[in-house]
Formats: C-alpha cells, structure tokens, sequence
C-alpha cells in the first residue's frame, strides 16, 4: 500500500498560538503539518503537538531579506492516535500572522512514515518560482508550504498537477502564503512551485515515504533508547 490522503484541516491564520480539531481515520500513519509566518524571519514557532504529542520538524527556512517571512515543516510518523485530535501550534512571538494546513495520510498497518527530502526556494524577485525535489527513487507523497511578496493571493495558483488549501494574505500585512499537495504519488522526482508575478518567495518542498523498519530497544550502559531501523 502507498500512502494516501485521509483528510486536511486549514484553520484560519492566527498571531499567537494555533489550536483546532482534526478528525484521521482509516490506516492513518503519518501527520504532516506545515506552518507559513508573515514577516520577520526570526523562529516563532516552539513546537507542534498532535493529541498531546510533539510532532517532529523536518525543515524551516527564514527569508531575512526583501519582504521577510519564515515556512516550517513538522511530521508525526509513528504511533500515530486516530480519531477527533486536538492540535496545538506554540509560538513565542505574536508580530507576526500565521497560518497553517494539515494532512493525515493512511498506509500500510505495519509502515511508520518518514521524512525521504526537500528543496527549497528563496528568493528577493522571481516570477512563478519553482525547484526539483529530488525523490531518489523513493514513492512519496509531496507537498509544499510558501511566502510570497504578492500580497493579492488571487493570482497565486498551483502548479499543474498539484492541489491547493487555499491561498491566504496572512493578516494583510503585504505577505501572502499557501499550502500545496502534489497529486501523484510516485518514486519521479518532483517540480514544486506557485504561479506569481516577479515577486519575494521562500519555500519548502518535500516527500514523506513508507517505512517498513522493525523498532529495537538497546540498552548501553543501563541507557536505553529506541533507534528506528530502516
């Protein structure tokens, strides 16, 4: 089995905190959550939790110059808690909008999901920004969070073959920003981007796999830990 979309949440944009409901069913393994921040590039986001548990971030990028803004990626791929869960996105600064998207993807009953790759893109002035995500050969599912100096998010739109949440103007401060998934998963490597005029863009773009690793305990020096062996 490869993976599959379940569902997705897109609550509105907030300066603090982000809390909401997100209903996974079926053979959910894996959440992927991904955040967009409006101005100022400084880290603002301390952590992401699914049904109480802290989510695991794969990728953040900060544009410090032009018109500035932060992305951030964030997965939960093992021992995932299906049914009506509570997410909390922390943050420990207020400045600035952001706003978030999430995924739950069903697999295989034995598979954990796991982080495969990402690229991503930064740039001061570029029209429908793009980048290669490498995907050596593993199947993955795909997606793409972004910040773009277009501030009229009417003509922001994915990229063929892939499919939006919604663009949104992060609290109108000149930033807009957008949460994009690629409609096939597959082991080919991956042009992700957006359609916009010459403009400010950051993004993330990346891949998450099935993993079929047997979890071992080992114990060193009356230490133990859980190693996940792929």
């Amino acid at each position: 089995m490869t993976i599959t979309l379940d569902a997705s949440s897109t609550p509105a944009g907030q300066t603090g905190n982000i809390s909401f409901s997100h209903t996974a069913a079926g053979t959910v393994r894996g959440i992927v959550c991904t955040v967009a921040q409006s101005i100022g590039f400084t880290d603002e986001v301390t952590g992401i939790t699914w049904g109480g548990v802290p989510m695991t971030r794969v990728g953040a990028l900060f544009k410090s110059s032009g018109e500035t803004g932060a992305v951030y990626a964030y997965l939960l791929g093992v021992n995932v808690a299906t049914g009506l869960q509570n997410v909390v996105i922390s943050v420990d600064g207020t400045g600035s909008n952001k706003r978030c998207a999430l995924w739950s993807l069903n697999a295989a009953a034995n598979a954990s999901i796991v982080f495969a790759n990402s690229a991503t893109i930064n740039s001061d002035s570029v029209a429908n920004p793009s980048v290669l995500l490498p995907l050596g050969g593993v199947t993955c599912w795909v997606n793409i969070v972004f910040i773009s100096g277009q501030d009229d998010p009417t003509g922001i739109t994915p990229l063929a073959g892939w499919t939006g949440t919604g663009e949104d103007t992060l609290g109108a401060l000149g930033v807009s920003g957008g949460h994009y998934r690629y409609n096939t998963i597959s082991n080919v490597d991956v042009t992700a981007g957006w359609t916009q005029t010459a403009e400010d863009a950051a993004a993330i773009a990346f891949g998450v796999n099935e993993s079929f690793g047997v979890g071992k305990t080992y114990r060193i020096n009356d230490v133990s830990s859980i190693l996940d062996v792929t």
